[in-house]
C-alpha cells in the first residue's frame, strides 16, 4: 500500500533502536507493534479531524465504524475522547482506548 496516500490516518512506530516505520493506519501499526515485541518503543497516530500527530497511547479510537479510511475493519484515531464519541454517533463503531485497541487487535490476529 502506498502510505503517502494516507496522511490522514498515518501511524508511525519507533523501535528501541530509533528506527521509524510509517504505516497507512492504526491497524497496520498495531500489527507492527506485536511483530516488533520488545523492540517496540512508541507510536504516533494521526487525528482524523485535525490531521495532527499525537502519542498513540494517549489517543482514542473508533473501531468498526461504517467509514473505511485505510483498511477494514479499521481503527480511526482521535486525540480526544469527545471527538471520537462525536464521530461514533454519526458513523457507528466502538470507542476504545489504546490498550483496548491492542487487546482487540491481538485477538483479531489469532
Amino acid at each position: 500500500m502506498d502510505v503517502t496516500k494516507y496522511s490522514h490516518t498515518r501511524y508511525v512506530v519507533t523501535t528501541t533502536g530509533g528506527e521509524e516505520f510509517a504505516t497507512c493506519g492504526v491497524q497496520c501499526g498495531l500489527t507492527l507493534h506485536f511483530r516488533l515485541k520488545e523492540k517496540f518503543k512508541s507510536a504516533m497516530a494521526t487525528d482524523l479531524l485535525s490531521n495532527r500527530s499525537f502519542d498513540a497511547q494517549k489517543g482514542y479510537y473508533v473501531y468498526k465504524s461504517t467509514v473505511i479510511t485505510d483498511m477494514a475493519p479499521g481503527f480511526i484515531s482521535f486525540i480526544t475522547r469527545a471527538n471520537a464519541e462525536k464521530f461514533q454517533k454519526g458513523f457507528g463503531g466502538r470507542v476504545v482506548s489504546y490498550q483496548e485497541a491492542l487487546e482487540i487487535w491481538k485477538e483479531q490476529m489469532k
